[in-house]
């Protein structure tokens, strides 16, 4: 047999106590789970983006408690980067204010660096697709291709792969959900207990 008893002079107190602060003690929970998430949409990220992660998406996670009502609230985690989105669920980038997309080719330009900050002058070649590349030229005379090194790709679109970032790291979360929600309330579940006898006390 189990048997579940309140402690206390009073129990009229005691329920009162533990309905005082209960919307505070759920909603701090749903923050703290909120805070967990975002820690772990910064972890998978970085994980499953491996292309020379820069970071600044895994940086970029905030959890928040959007509203807060009695017992019922809601929590999030997210990103405010434009990117944080695509990178997750993958899609087509179209350039929006410019004709071409510059994409670096691998090796021959440092992270994050456009065509504008490129420090030696770069000329334009069409490519059969309507497209083309921006180069350097090298060294001088020799055949006039074995003297150009192409440095960008100029595209008119590019699709990238989506790495389901927030599908693993919600299964990361999953299993712990619940017991952060009774450790939050079993500490309420004490301070009221504990408010009660000091007040049966007096």
């Amino acid at each position: 047999m189990i048997r579940v008893t309140t402690t206390g002079d009073d129990p009229k107190a005691f329920a009162k106590e533990l309905e005082r602060g209960m919307s505070a003690a759920v909603a701090a929970a749903g923050l703290r789970v909120a805070q967990d998430a975002a820690g772990e949409l910064a972890e998978q990220s970085m994980a499953l983006l491996t292309k020379d992660p820069t970071g600044a998406l895994a940086r970029s996670f905030e959890a928040r408690l959007v509203s807060s009502s009695g017992l019922v609230f809601a929590a999030e985690a997210g990103s405010r980067l434009p990117y944080a989105r695509i990178q997750d669920e993958g899609g087509i980038i179209r350039p929006r204010r410019r004709k071409y997309l510059a994409i670096p080719i691998p090796g021959r330009v440092p992270r994050g660096m456009g065509p504008r900050e490129y420090p030696r002058p770069l000329s334009f070649v069409a490519t059969k697709r309507g497209e083309g590349l921006l180069i350097e030229k090298q060294g001088r005379g020799g055949a006039l291709l074995r003297g150009l090194r192409a440095i960008y790709a100029l595209k008119r679109s590019v699709r990238i792969p989506g790495v389901r970032y927030v599908e693993a790291a919600y299964n990361e979360l999953e299993p712990t959900i619940a017991q952060t929600f009774v450790e939050y309330l079993g500490e309420h579940f004490e301070r009221a207990a504990k408010a009660a006898r000091g007040k049966g006390g007096e």
